[in-house]
């Protein structure tokens, strides 16, 4: 029983490891999408090309850490 039973709680430890870390990188790009919005309209310290790229790759992140975190859960 224990054979059997190991490798599916062990994987259920993992995807909450995962999921975890999944959102702390979540917040960190929320954190850096808030000082780039700050950097561009309030200081107006980054051109507005820098701003949509970065912005750009941010959005995409953030939509590939959500959809990995469905996928984690799933299992």
């Amino acid at each position: 029983i224990i054979a059997v039973l190991a490798p599916l709680l062990g994987g259920k430890f993992l995807s909450r490891k995962n999921v975890k870390s999944l959102e702390r990188e979540r917040k960190e790009i929320t954190a850096l999408q808030k000082d780039l919005q700050k950097k561009y309209f309030e200081q107006n310290a980054i051109p507005e090309s820098e701003y949509k790229r970065l912005a750009e790759d941010y959005e995409r992140k953030l939509d590939e850490i959500e959809a990995k975190k469905r996928e984690l859960n799933r299992k």
